[in-house]
């Protein structure tokens, strides 16, 4: 038997409505009204001039809204909605991953599973931004789908095992416990979102218990979709 088709609400994290009292408003309708989930976008930082860099989900190729706008950081709004909801799921839509150290992203994520009793759903990207990837010294603009590919790969571990060792190209982590763990069985449900181009030469490896799969690229920009493929408001 076939699964209801579930619908969610992506928040205004960014921009003129970027203020706690109407994200906090809009996710408690959304909540009432029986949505599965919200979601938060992620910039840390939005380059004066992205002249090297195209946004792929608008015809002019530039960020909506420019990049004097506020941009709410996604992981420490959604702790914040944690606690101002009761149900409904709470996710990144997307998270661009080579921004962030991987154990701390881990760590904070499965914390705000425990605050929200497995309500957390990571949205992954590889992220389009150059300049922001300079900006932030994430890795090699150039290897962010590997870098992505890799970090996923150790936060999956960092959730599902005690202790924790990991060696890759990118980080290695040696004997390290890693808790409290999700309260999601498995580790928390992992759904890659990016532009159709970034589909290609793609090798999807199996998780399982989650919901979605992350991806080997064999080329750079790389990432999967659950089932269809998602288009991440950012």
């Amino acid at each position: 038997m076939a699964s209801a088709m579930e619908f969610g609400v992506s928040l205004p994290s960014r921009g003129p409505l970027a203020r706690p009292d109407i994200v906090l408003k809009i996710a408690a309708k959304a909540e009432a009204l029986r949505y599965a989930s919200v979601f938060v976008s992620d910039h840390i930082v939005l380059p004066t001039s992205s002249a090297r860099s195209v946004y792929p989900y608008s015809p002019t190729g530039q960020l909506p809204g420019g990049a004097n706008q506020d941009y709410l950081e996604p992981l420490s709004l959604l702790a914040h909605l944690a606690q101002a909801t009761t149900k409904v799921r709470l996710g990144t839509s997307v998270l661009v991953v080579p921004y962030r150290n991987p154990v701390t992203t881990a760590k904070t994520l499965a914390t705000i599973d425990v605050l929200s009793r497995g309500r957390v759903i990571l949205g992954a990207g590889v992220g389009w931004l150059r300049e922001e990837f300079e900006a932030v010294s994430a890795p090699p603009f150039a290897e962010r789908g590997r870098v992505t590919d890799e970090y996923l790969s150790l936060m999956r571990a960092m959730w599902t095992k005690d202790p924790v060792s990991f060696a890759g190209r990118f980080y290695t982590v040696r004997d390290v416990h890693a808790l409290p763990k999700p309260v999601q069985r498995g580790g928390i449900p992992i759904w890659i979102g990016g532009h159709t181009d970034f589909f290609e030469n793609v090798t999807v490896r199996p998780r399982p218990r989650s919901r979605t799969s992350p991806a080997r690229a064999r080329n750079p920009p790389a990432a999967t979709a659950r089932s269809s493929r998602a288009r991440p408001r950012k």
